[in-house]
This record gives C-alpha cells, structure tokens and sequence, in this order.
C-alpha cells in the first residue's frame, strides 16, 4: 500500500506535491484511497513514480484497491500458470521469487494467502517438504472467509449456509479461502 510505504520510507504528501508540482489535494486523494489510481493521469503517475524511484507499474499496483472479481482473476491467472508450468515448475517459480513476501507487504494479504495456500497444497500432493520460510504466515486468516464468486451464488439461490466446505482443500481453508479444484480450469 502506497500509504505504508510513504510512512516506511519517511516521506510526506506535501513534500510530494511540493517536489512534483501535483496539488496536494491530489497527492492527498490518491494516497488516501479517495481517487482511485485508475482515474489518474499518466502525467500524474508518472510524476510520483519518478519521484519515488519507482515505476509506475509498481506506484499502480501498491495503491491499487482489489475487488473480487479481480481476485478471481487472480485465481485463474494462478491456475493457467501452473497449467502451462506444471505443478513443480510453478512451486519453483513462486518459491524462487519474493511474490508472496512482496504481495503480504504491500497488503494484497488474500493474493499473498492464496499463493502461500497453493504452495503448500501442491507441495503436499507432490510429496514435496513445505518451505520453512513462510511457517509464521502460515497463522495467518482471512476474516470473513473468501467464498469464490459461484459459492456466492450457490448461497444467494439456496441460503445462507448453503455452501458445502467438505470438498475444500484443506490448505486454502486453513487460510479463510473457500477453494475445490484448482486444475479445472479452460
């Protein structure tokens, strides 16, 4: 989260707005979630982005704010990677990467579960030992739980409590996610 990392990196929104020449209402509205970055200009991004050294790709997705529907997307992106990688070419890919420490810091806390969840269900069904690295977010859940947006529906028609947990995988619901099967995916 853009907040966070102003806060880490000790630098005020007037001294952005100061060194950028943005407004310091807009800099206040972007980095308080009361513009979405979305409707920023790229002039706008830009000036930040330079100004923090980072890129604008980084700026965007740090202030991002994620809906379920994008997590959804999220899922499947996860899926076809780990069709077109395989199970173990995925496992070596995330736990290679800094992607589930980058999307926990940055508060994108359900990716960053998902992703962990997935780690350790594919290393417990290919017989591969967990990663001791992540054993203390391994305590982490998701409060309420994330039902995937079909569950929504199956509640919606048949009642609240509609929704059968006993063919979810252990790994994701340990975290709060509601997950049946991954490999089924177009």
């Amino acid at each position: 989260m853009l907040k966070k990392y102003l806060k880490e990196k000790h630098i005020s929104i007037k001294e952005i707005s100061d060194n950028t020449g943005i407004a310091y209402s807009t800099v206040n509205y972007i980095v308080n979630h009361r513009t979405p970055i979305e409707k920023c200009t790229c002039e706008t991004l830009y000036k930040i982005a330079q100004y923090l050294n980072i890129s604008m790709d980084r700026l965007y997705e740090m202030n991002r704010q994620y809906t379920l529907q994008d997590f959804e997307i999220f899922k499947s992106e996860v899926a076809h990677s780990i069709k077109s990688k395989s199970q173990i070419g995925f496992l070596l890919e995330v736990l290679q990467s800094d992607i589930i420490e980058r999307y926990w810091t940055e508060n994108h806390r359900i990716q960053a579960l998902y992703l962990l969840s997935m780690v350790d269900y594919l290393s417990r069904i290919n017989h591969v030992p967990l990663c001791t690295k992540y054993d203390e977010l391994r305590k982490a859940r998701i409060e309420p739980m994330i039902v995937p947006l079909s569950g929504k529906l199956i509640s919606a028609v048949l009642g609240k409590d509609a929704y059968d947990y006993s063919d979810c995988i252990p790994e994701f619901l340990a975290h709060g996610i509601i997950e049946g099967d991954i490999f089924n995916v177009c």
